[in-house]
């Protein structure tokens, strides 16, 4: 313990015993008397709090380690803190601190089981205290996700903070904001940024809602009522953002192929998707598909503009009556007929957006993290998170044996000797933990403890809904439980009745992993808390590791020898030196995909950025005048064309020539402000217009660059992949942001 931390802690004992005589309205009291306080300035009376709040709520009083522990998360660290310590316990003492600052704390856990469990148990403790305690699981709404996230605590898994927060780019608002992650505690952290950090997240299409959005517009647009009114309004009105008064949900223009809903239209659109405000620009989703779904059921007939042949939409040629092979109508509008005929919705495969964890959780102002396997990997933590690795000591000494691993030809051997040390160990009474590292080896091994008349259970990725109940009966009495690398990891074995004379738990490892940390982890499942326990593990040279990176020289010279084991120096530091190469194999790709993916982070967050900027603003009248100042500069007369309806906008080739076009265009657009009502109608659109451009034209952006990325690591001799990627990948950039640009204004004037 170092002087620092020892004095803190001598310092929260201290206190404790003054807090401690406070009552439990006095206690309560006190986060209302911290909040009108630097968090600096209190942090070491607010953990003599929580230490209190904790022993008084669920009976836990935090051990000096453990307040360790606390000060290193509060401090911004990565601690190391093994198995059985109480990682749980010790998250909610900087948590309650840092809510304190009101921006919101993320605990994040590795599963759903945990992110509950721990909200329900220690949320008791931070509730006590007046703070909010939130979940965020994969099955809630959005608005009880944002319901979770508006909390002062809120407990999620990785996998969810990293879509929701995709999501909210999308349009669907989750989080806070888009710039709503202050401070995270992460558990487990080195299977979230180093055993995943290689999978990005991914959203695909309409925010995972593709199919499902065209059909339930699709259904809604069935039930809307076309108005029957005289009145025509044209494109320039739709365009405009007024709403007739006229009876029916909408009216169409057939010459300009326009909708133009009416208020009750509107109204009913709200009611079907449970929106406040239909022109909000969250709510652009819902615009786009329904406005499509009512074109689809209107403006676009069968058998003429298209014929439905073996289950498919296919486009007839309007000049020539052929079928267009091959072909699709843009923007959302063959989904909506492919919706509207029933037909399968053909999947689309863009990337809407996606993220890494590594991108992720560098985005926090602030993080931290835990687990009880972080050393090794601490130069990783360093360069690619800057985070430094504390290690706390146990509470109490660890006297588990770890024995050394045994070393066999071949699998069969292996195999047989795991075997013969289960029944030895059972024999005795003691309960067994056998670790594979593929769900597989699990069932292997089970089919031969079957076969050996030896009851077990079984813990993989098949049964996972099983887990915790498996794992609290894994340290009774005769247990054999056959677990998967990952499995049971968050909680922990406790030994039964009588187990602790016995010897404690018996780990067993049917195989290396291609990390030692992940070895260690199976191994910190005997011994926790100063529980006896012993674990060895097994070894052949058939194993896959060994054969693809070790020294198959050596190997072929004893592969003849199959049974005997292999039990020596030279054979054990052969399976190390296999591992550390694993290790540095693998730690170079991540460390490449986090150089590509640095670049990719900076631009997406210069579009979050903008687009949450450009939301925010009162108006943005200003910027759609310089766009389309930009476009008239840029374009002539047929590119114009091509974007804006300028024969609807009586803009002649002449006045593009003349440079009147923009004129033109502008004075449009400030009539239809001028003439904008209370509720800003026209503003709100714009808007809208905006956030679609920017979440369609980055869908775009992202398979531009994921194609680029394949292309720059084949440049010739000379050149560097990286250097090629960063110059390209710019230009693509900026390429996209004037799409962007040029994407808001036609789509407001398409409208």
């Amino acid at each position: 313990m170092s002087q620092k931390r020892k004095k803190e802690v001598d310092q929260i004992l201290e206190l404790q015993n003054s807090i401690s005589q406070l009552s439990d309205e006095e206690l309560k009291a006190k986060t209302e008397e911290f909040r009108k306080k630097p968090v600096k300035d209190i942090k070491l009376e607010a953990f003599a709090v929580v230490k209190e709040a904790a022993k008084r709520v669920i009976g836990l009083d935090a051990f000096p380690v453990q307040l360790m522990g606390a000060l290193a998360l509060y401090d911004g660290k990565v601690v190391e803190m093994k198995t059985g310590e109480g990682k749980t316990l010790v998250s909610i003492f900087p948590a309650y601190v840092r809510a304190l600052e009101e921006k919101g704390v993320h605990i994040v856990t590795v599963n759903e089981y945990l992110a509950q469990r721990d909200a329900e148990w220690m949320g008791q403790v931070l509730e006590f205290l007046g703070l909010s305690v939130g979940v965020s699981l994969n099955d809630m709404s959005s608005i009880d996700k944002r319901n979770a996230y508006s909390c002062d605590v809120t407990y999620v898994t990785n996998t969810e903070i990293g879509f929701d927060y995709l999501r909210g780019f999308l349009g669907t608002k989750t989080l806070r904001s888009e710039n709503a992650l202050h401070y995270c505690i992460i558990d487990e952290v080195d299977s979230i940024l180093i055993d995943e950090a290689r999978t990005p997240l991914i959203i695909s299409d309409e925010n995972e809602e593709g199919e499902q959005l065209f059909i339930s517009a699709k259904v809604l647009a069935e039930r809307l009522v076309r108005g029957t009114g005289e009145t025509e309004l044209s494109k320039i009105d739709a365009i405009s953002g007024i709403l007739p008064d006229e009876d029916g949900d909408y009216l169409i223009n057939e010459k300009d192929k326009a909708v133009i809903l009416t208020e009750d239209g509107v109204s009913k659109i709200e009611k079907y998707f449970g929106i406040d405000n239909y022109s909000a620009p969250e709510n652009v989703k819902y615009q786009h598909h329904v406005v499509t779904a009512i074109k689809a059921k209107e403006l676009m007939h069968k058998d003429k503009d298209y014929i439905v042949d073996h289950g498919t939409i296919q486009i007839v040629d309007e000049f020539t009556g052929r079928i267009l092979q091959d072909r699709r109508y843009s923007d959302g509008l063959h989904e909506a007929i492919e919706a509207k005929e029933g037909v399968e919705v053909q999947d689309q495969t863009k990337t809407a957006a996606k993220i890494t964890y590594q991108s992720l959780f560098n985005l926090y102002d602030r993080k931290a993290g835990m687990s009880g396997t972080v050393y090794k990997d601490r130069k990783e933590f360093k360069e690619i998170y800057h985070l430094k690795v504390e290690r706390i000591p146990t509470n109490k000494p660890v006297i588990r044996v770890d024995h050394n691993d045994q070393i066999y030809a071949t699998k069969k051997a292996k195999e047989d000797a795991i075997i013969e040390r289960v029944k030895e160990i059972h024999e005795l009474h003691r309960p067994v933990l056998i670790g594979t590292t593929s769900v597989q080896m699990s069932e292997r091994i089970s089919d031969l403890l079957t076969k050996e008349g030896l009851p077990h259970e079984v813990l993989n990725a098949k049964n996972h809904l099983k887990e915790a109940e498996i794992i609290a009966k894994a340290g009774q009495v005769d247990a054999i439980t056959v677990a998967t690398n990952m499995a049971g990891r968050g909680t922990d074995i406790l030994l039964g009745d009588g187990v602790a004379d016995l010897g404690g738990l018996y780990v067993i490892g049917c195989g290396k992993h291609e990390a030692r940390r992940i070895d260690d982890q199976l191994r910190g499942r005997a011994g926790r808390q100063g529980d006896p326990g012993e674990s060895m593990f097994f070894v052949s040279l058939e194993d896959d590791f060994m054969k693809q990176y070790g020294n198959s020289e050596l190997s072929s010279k004893i592969l003849e020898n199959e049974t005997e084991e292999l039990n020596n120096k030279t054979m054990r530091n052969h399976v190390l030196k296999t591992q550390k190469k694993i290790e540095q194999n693998y730690y170079g790709i991540r460390k490449n995909l986090f150089d590509y993916d640095k670049i990719d982070n900076l631009q997406f967050e210069a579009v979050i950025d903008a687009k949450s900027k450009v939301l925010n603003q009162f108006s943005v009248a200003g910027l759609f005048y310089q766009i389309i100042d930009m476009m008239c500069k840029s374009f002539d007369y047929d590119k114009l064309a091509k974007r804006l309806p300028l024969q609807d906008l009586h803009v002649t080739k002449e006045d593009v020539e003349q440079k009147k076009a923009a004129r033109k265009l502008k004075d449009f657009l400030k009539g239809s402000l001028e003439n904008d009502n209370e509720e800003g109608v026209i503003t709100q659109r714009l808007k809208s217009c905006l956030a679609y451009a920017i979440i369609s034209e980055w869908t775009e952006h992202i398979q531009k660059v994921e194609d680029l990325q394949k292309v720059s690591r084949y440049q010739g001799l000379g050149k560097n992949p990286l250097d090629y990627y960063k110059i390209e990948g710019y230009k693509l950039f900026e390429q996209t942001i004037n799409e962007m640009k040029y994407k808001a204004v036609e789509t407001y004037f398409a409208f």
